[in-house]
């Protein structure tokens, strides 16, 4: 790729140190900040949750940086989710964090704002994706990688105007993102004032959900299963968490076992599952079966209920999804330390429901649904309104990077300058006395 006038490019090792050491003989009694890896936000840059420490409590064991380092976690799947900031605010501006970063303290005039924000490029984290090392899950970026790793330096002057420009972008990307971050909140709100508002009404009465039932509540089965069987497919919790019915890869897995055809374990469309057991928050989560008969089964951990009218099996279900009932459920769950939450059937028995004259059941039912489809449909809208977000703000770093984001000036001094001047002082720089532990780390 061409540079613009007055660029170089540069290896990373050229312009930051990677993982310097605190001096040796730093006061470990003063306190630090201790970063564990989910105190890095991926979009902000920031540590949003940094924790106290002597550091002498730290000193060992974890990295080390300083005020004004950057650091990028180079294992997956952190890596490939952009864990990297500049390390700003520590106490006593120092900090100590998980051995999983790695640690760049830029060179003088060498932007961390540029540098970070290089890092967090998603052709960068592809890039390196492909040459991490190690077991599936635990892959790292090898430091020789990172060090050896291109990056294209503007002047000194243009790397403070490309990051105040990205600065002010970035804001903005951040307002819409945290707008579209309250959807999800609202749409549910939307969901749960209009059962609230339309299951009220003169002569409508109140029933436990028994009175409506032809079976249930029965528990499914859940024999051994694997990733070479290849019997009876299953769902799993995940199947019906999120409150819809999925069928997908990550919710569905075989058991070793070929279930009867005759078996009462198949479900058919319209079927009500409700999971008895999961965490507290999840406990009672139900979804209608939507699938083809006689192709799934479903596990112990879910019961099967059957209404006999597809629109009270409608109506039960958008009132289990509201918060009285879900706490219904979790007051009445039971389970003891370190087992999950579970619920029985003569708790789902007892469910209250409120039951509409039949000759107004079906317009409720047709009302809920245009209300719970108009909430997806604003989802689903902001789901991909925050996938565009994600794309505008790679295409304003690749810019950036290229030197189309703001404009050159010649009157700046060139990278190559600001580049043989960092070489110049490393070479006249003192070399830091090796003590046995340093010499072996």
């Amino acid at each position: 790729m061409s540079l613009p006038n007055g660029w170089v490019e540069a290896e990373i090792r050229e312009i930051a140190a990677i993982n310097p050491k605190h001096p040796a003989d730093t006061d470990r009694s003063q306190n630090v900040s201790f970063v564990p890896m989910p105190a890095v936000d991926e979009h902000l840059g920031a540590i949003v949750d940094k924790i106290g420490k002597t550091l002498g409590e730290i000193w060992t064991g974890y990295t080390h940086f300083a005020d004004g380092d950057v650091i990028f976690a180079k294992i997956t799947p952190c890596m490939e989710n952009g864990k990297a900031a500049v390390a700003k605010g520590l106490a006593n501006g120092l900090a100590c964090g998980s051995t999983e970063f790695f640690v760049l303290r830029p060179e003088t005039d060498i932007s961390a704002d540029y540098l970070w924000r290089f890092l967090r490029q998603e052709s960068f984290r592809e890039e390196a994706g492909k040459h991490m090392t190690g077991a599936v899950g635990q892959r790292r970026v090898p430091r020789p990688y990172l060090e050896s790793h291109g990056l294209p330096l503007p002047p000194a002057a243009e790397q403070r105007r490309i990051v105040a420009k990205l600065g002010a972008l970035s804001a903005r990307i951040a307002r819409a993102r945290a707008e579209l971050d309250r959807v999800p909140m609202l749409t549910e709100k939307m969901r749960q004032c209009s059962v609230e508002q339309l299951l009220h009404g003169e002569g409508w009465n109140t029933v436990s959900l028994e009175a409506l039932l032809s079976s249930g509540p029965t528990n499914g089965w859940s024999p051994k299963s694997g990733p070479d069987a290849k019997g009876t497919p299953t769902l799993k919790l995940t199947a019906t968490t999120s409150g819809y019915l999925r069928t997908d890869e990550a919710a569905v897995k075989r058991i070793y076992e070929d279930v009867p055809s005759d078996s009462s374990l198949w479900l058919e469309p319209g079927d009500l599952l409700i999971q008895r057991a999961n965490a507290l928050e999840h406990v009672g989560a139900s979804a209608i079966f939507t699938g083809p008969r006689k192709t799934f089964i479903y596990p112990d951990l879910m019961m099967r209920v059957r209404i006999p009218d597809r629109n009270l099996t409608k109506l039960v279900w958008y009132q289990l999804r509201s918060p009285t009932i879900r706490r219904y459920f979790r007051d009445n769950a039971t389970g003891t330390a370190g087992n999950m939450p579970k619920i029985s059937g003569t708790t789902v028995r007892k469910v209250p429901i409120i039951v509409p004259p039949a000759n107004r059941v079906e317009e409720v039912v047709a009302r809920l649904d245009q209300t719970f489809a108009r909430a997806d449909r604003l989802e689903t809208e902001a789901a991909r309104a925050r996938k565009l977000l994600d794309r505008l703000e790679a295409v304003i770093l690749a810019k950036a990077f290229r030197g189309g984001l703001v404009p050159q000036d010649p009157n700046d001094e060139p990278a190559s300058a600001l580049l043989e001047r960092i070489r110049a002082k490393r070479v006249t720089a003192p070399k830091a006395k090796r003590t046995r532990r340093s010499a072996s780390s």
